[in-house]
């Protein structure tokens, strides 16, 4: 794992039966703690504009492989199911004797930060989901969004392996293309993501989030219960305006719960990957929420 030119200390941690590979930076010995998750295509790198700050601001930075992803191995790699970042990420903490956490995740990272503050309220300080908006918005999906979700069910298609292995880069190419199709795409960035799923199973893996939850998610009752839940904990979402994998709409009618402590924010300019590709105006928003005692309530 490389983080730019930031030190950091890896670590091995057995969860559940999945090996997460951690990388640890930052003040050590801090009570602020930092979990940052990455998403679908991307690597722990994904973050490198925000790390600096995080750790200027004395946070204990957090920043993991998905299961399947690069170091983090699984037992099988076909079989990781998202759903289960419910039990998986608390585990996580208590296995790194960590308490509480201010989480931050771009994509499927979103998509389990979500998961993480419905189960474990009390083991969360602030959740920024980057990309990816709560299931009260996600089900208001009209036709634009459905089209843009196609990717889900291609990805879950048993020839996906096999497309992607062979046209790898240009499949890559074209799915950052799509859904960010304003962004200078960073080609080294890219090029670490292919690097990435290259190694072992990495990219069957990737490929199981989506089949997994497509066999399991609809009947799975308490990933329902979960995805429902009222969010109780300061919550920022921010998306791209020109997002081609969750159009903005969906980002609209969040709606987390009577006493939910939310904000929302669009960046003009920016697509599915706002962290990376417009960094002077997602840090702002992340730092000023993360600053600030309260956020504005939700109407």
């Amino acid at each position: 794992m490389q983080l730019s030119d930031i030190p950091f200390t890896s670590r091995q941690i057995n969860v559940n039966s999945v090996n997460w590979s951690v990388a640890c930076t930052g003040d050590e010995n801090s009570d602020k703690v930092a979990l940052l998750m990455h998403g679908f295509p991307d690597i722990p790198e994904t973050w490198r504009h925000q790390l600096p700050l995080l750790i200027e601001q004395g946070y204990r930075v957090l920043v993991p492989y998905l299961p399947g992803y690069g170091e983090s191995g699984l037992v099988n790699s076909s079989q990781y199911y998202p759903g289960n970042f419910a039990k998986d990420i608390p585990a996580l903490l208590d296995a790194m004797d960590i308490e509480k956490v201010t989480y931050i995740g771009h994509d499927w990272g979103a998509y389990a930060g979500w998961l993480f503050a419905a189960a474990a309220p009390e083991r969360v300080e602030k959740l920024i989901a980057v990309a990816i908006p709560h299931y009260t918005g996600l089900i208001r999906a009209d036709a634009k969004q459905v089209y843009r979700s196609r990717y889900i069910l291609e990805m879950a298609l048993p020839g996906s392996t096999w497309l992607f292995k062979r046209k790898a880069m240009h499949k890559l190419y074209l799915l950052y293309r799509e859904w960010s199709p304003d962004w200078d795409i960073d080609f080294n960035h890219l090029q670490a993501v292919k690097d990435c799923l290259s190694q072992h199973n990495s990219l069957k893996a990737a490929l199981s989030y989506y089949r997994t939850s497509m066999r399991q998610g609809a009947t799975d009752m308490q990933l329902q219960k979960l995805l429902k839940a009222p969010i109780n904990i300061p919550v920022l979402s921010i998306a791209g305006i020109k997002d081609g994998c969750i159009g903005v709409g969906s980002f609209e009618h969040q709606n987390l719960g009577p006493n939910a402590d939310f904000d929302s924010e669009i960046i003009l300019g920016a697509g599915h990957f706002c962290h990376l590709e417009r960094p002077e105006a997602f840090n702002p928003l992340m730092m000023d929420f993360l600053q600030r005692d309260t956020v504005k309530k939700a109407a």
